[in-house]
């Protein structure tokens, strides 16, 4: 039987997925007031497996998410207010991530706020809600 086990191993590290970051903006003085996710992964396909550049682009957006996140979680409750938030670089990166994704889409002036939402297997709770922001 031991070496059955040795042969196949277990596969039981796939069984959950951790908390998932999602980053979302809004534009204020809009007749529409809904967040719009900042981004969003494509369908892949088997050419994927060779050449996946938009792959690439998406995964590290999303490493920016997540880097925001374990920023503000390892923040203690002193310094975790909201100048030392919008002090950091995964802060600072985040807002030129959205002002590049609003200028690509043609988006005139405007004033925009965002928030990085995390779902747990539990809840869904906002990590952070930014204030009112210029492009």
């Amino acid at each position: 039987m031991m070496l059955l086990n040795i042969l196949f191993p277990s596969w039981k590290f796939f069984d959950r997925a951790g908390p998932v970051a999602t980053l979302s903006y809004q534009i204020i003085n809009s007749d529409e007031s809904k967040w719009i996710p900042c981004f969003t992964s494509e369908k892949r396909t088997f050419l994927h497996l060779v050449l996946n550049p938009k792959g690439n682009i998406y995964l590290s957006k999303q490493g920016l998410v997540d880097n925001l996140v374990t920023e503000i979680n390892s923040m203690s409750n002193e310094a975790a207010g909201a100048d030392a938030v919008t002090n950091t670089k995964s802060y600072r990166l985040i807002v030129r991530l959205i002002q590049f994704s609003l200028k690509e889409r043609g988006t005139k002036a405007v004033n925009f706020r965002f928030k990085v939402s995390v779902k747990t297997e539990k809840e869904i709770y906002d990590a952070i809600t930014s204030n009112e922001i210029t492009l």
